[in-house]
């Protein structure tokens, strides 16, 4: 029997379990979800959707994290102790199978000194804090994993984050304004943030040259005047933020920033740093490999909420989920459709660069829905903003005619739309009301004609006339059309993931007498009748 070793662990921090909550994770079951099919895994979730969503997250986590390479995952349940668990095995940075669970990861004994860096690397970089090593282990375990423990902590805990915007990428269709960035700007940006906290230079180190700014931010002024000074050989660290802004020989800025002891960052520090490579006209920006889950998660919603598409990390489709409900609070609708169209483009790109195909991918869905949110909104637009008013008012008029033809002309609009190399997609809101509105009454034309074909057919199967039945020729008609229009919405929503503004439709009037009517004036023109009613010289 293979003898395994434990690492007991204290879980303080909630960031992971906001973040994967049941009803969140609950959506890769649904249809397009990742999980769609399995039904194992879905009844592991309904067991204890709390701690299968927290593990799902875990390896999801280490599955979008570049240090770390996975061979096999799987949440199952663990009859001994009763508890759901993760089944990991990493590949990269070293082989290494092990279990994971709340409160407890397990590991073969005899690793080799590679696999227990791996693992304390791993525990390191995804939060699992509070680590106790029980005396059941073997010794030679618990003192070879404490010092890579305490060895790891230290190299990246005293490691500035990096920060390193890319060469600027313009989001699509956007015209650039070259901007090129300058320290000045950096430095101007941080004097009118420390005004917004009310700091002054007793609450802040600042030091700057042409190439490069620093700040060191401090709670107040004491824990300035104690900051670096050394009581029994303990160096005490009292800032709460420093950030460092340089400009490299290429131009290209580079951010890094730091807090003692691997301090979260505030919701609003990591805004304050994104927005600062904003304002130097970069729309994406590339991480650092050195982050935490923390890390990663504060700086993936600021670039949510400031419309920047982050490289180097790997969001998946509750990362996406979550960034988009941030971008739509924080974004204007023209903004949020360009981010929309850059972010599907990077997930794309980073499906790629991992060596993965699309089809079948677990972002593929994801990726599919923001593309087409992005190819159907100027229709939307078109139709709640210029077809929605019209609609209403034909409602009002209860035409029967014009609300069957008007839905008849709105389906069509809809599936040419979607047509690759459509030209629809290149008229504005304007533009596409008034071709609504020409082909609106040539269909008129069509659907009193199809009146009144079925009005003739009906007669001819009563040869009296008697029982044809106006309203229900007119209900089958309306019905027919909106059954059609529902189908084709539906036909995109499940494409697309987009739900298409959707038009009012009631039943109209129609009678035998405007039938009549109709059929009188097609058979028998009248091209003289002004002429004969002129008054004679």
């Amino acid at each position: 029997m293979t003898k395994h070793n434990v690492i007991n662990y204290r879980y303080t921090d909630e960031i992971r379990r906001e973040e994967y909550r049941p009803e969140l994770v609950e959506d890769v079951f649904a249809p397009g979800g990742a999980l769609e099919a399995d039904e194992s895994q879905y009844n592991l979730f309904l067991k204890d959707p709390e701690q299968y969503s927290f593990l799902y997250g875990f390896s999801e986590d280490i599955a979008a994290d570049k240090n770390f390479e996975i061979g096999q995952r799987k949440v199952q349940y663990d009859p001994d102790h009763d508890k759901l668990a993760l089944l990991m095995r990493l590949t990269h940075p070293a082989d290494l199978a092990f279990k994971f669970e709340d409160g407890k990861v397990t590991v073969p004994d005899n690793l080799s000194p590679a696999q227990i860096k791996a693992l304390a690397q791993l525990l390191w970089f995804h939060n699992i804090s509070g680590l106790e090593l029980p005396d059941s282990n073997s010794p030679e375990f618990n003192q070879n994993f404490a010092a890579a423990d305490a060895a790891v902590k230290q190299e990246y805990q005293e490691k500035p984050k990096v920060i390193a915007p890319v060469e600027k990428v313009d989001m699509p269709e956007e015209k650039k304004e070259e901007k090129k960035p300058e320290i000045k700007k950096i430095d101007e940006h941080m004097k009118k943030w420390m005004k917004r906290l009310g700091k002054d230079n007793r609450s802040y180190k600042r030091s700057k040259s042409h190439w490069e700014v620093t700040w060191r931010i401090y709670p107040d002024p004491n824990a300035k005047d104690k900051d670096g000074k050394c009581e029994k050989g303990v160096t005490a660290h009292t800032y709460e933020l420093e950030i460092k802004a340089h400009l490299d020989k290429n131009g290209v800025l580079n951010m890094t920033w730091n807090t003692p002891n691997s301090k979260k960052l505030t919701d609003g520090q990591a805004d304050e740093i994104v927005d600062m490579c904003k304002g130097q006209g970069y729309t994406h920006f590339q991480f650092g490999n050195d982050m935490t889950d923390e890390d990663k998660g504060a700086f993936r919603m600021a670039c949510a909420r400031k419309g920047i598409v982050p490289l180097g990390i790997y969001p998946n489709e509750i990362h996406v989920r979550k960034m988009m409900g941030a971008a739509t609070d924080n974004l204007s609708e023209e903004a949020l459709i360009k981010y929309k169209a850059a972010l599907a483009k990077q997930l794309r790109e980073n499906i790629a660069e991992q060596g993965q195909q699309f089809e079948g991918n677990r972002l593929e869905k994801t990726i599919k829905n923001l593309e087409g949110a992005v190819k159907y909104d100027k229709f939307n637009s078109f139709a709640s903003k210029k077809l929605l008013p019209q609609m209403m008012k034909i409602n009002g008029s209860k035409d029967a005619v014009a609300i069957i033809a008007a839905c008849q002309v709105y389906n069509a609009m809809l599936v040419e739309y979607g047509e690759e190399d459509n030209k629809l997609k290149d008229l504005s809101a304007d533009e596409l009301q008034t071709l609504f509105k020409q082909r609106l009454e040539a269909q008129k034309s069509e659907v009193l004609n199809e009146i009144d074909e079925r009005y003739k057919e009906a007669e001819e199967e009563n040869a009296n006339g008697k029982g044809v039945n106006m309203s229900d020729i007119i209900g089958t008609m309306t019905g027919n059309a909106k059954s059609d229009l529902d189908f084709t919405m539906s036909d995109i929503k499940g494409d697309c993931g987009i739900d298409i503004q959707r038009i009012p439709v009631t039943k109209g009037k129609f009678s035998y007498q405007d039938l009549k009517n109709y059929r009188n004036e097609r058979q028998q023109p009248l091209p003289y009748a002004v002429r004969n009613n002129q008054l004679s010289r």
